[in-house]
């Protein structure tokens, strides 16, 4: 989060799957970065679909995280048919900021 800050950004945190749909909800977001793993039932990638789902957001930079060195091809299709864009922890959070620069 700090790293998202110092680079201009004023970021958004939810720690499940329900208050980030609330907060997506409540707020407009210009990106979203998404992690693979959360602590509860379901991932990042189940949120991804959510998102795409809402007309508002069907355009909306969205950023995938992990710290696994890879992931299922059914996961990574998913990914890649939604538009997203993987960066993998944690070598890859300053370019993810600079990515994400680009990207707003």
């Amino acid at each position: 989060m700090e790293l998202l800050r110092r680079g201009g950004f004023e970021p958004q945190s939810a720690t499940t799957i329900a208050l980030a749909i609330s907060e997506a909800e409540r707020l407009r977001v210009d990106a979203v970065i998404l992690d693979v793993n959360l602590a509860e039932v379901g991932s990042g990638i189940d949120l991804l679909a959510w998102f795409r789902g809402q007309p508002q957001y069907q355009s909306t930079p969205m950023l995938i995280l992990t710290g696994l060195r890879s992931l299922p091809e059914d996961e990574e299709s998913l990914i890649r048919r939604h538009g997203a864009y993987m960066f993998y922890k944690p070598e890859s959070i300053p370019e993810l900021v600079t990515y994400l620069k680009r990207l707003v």
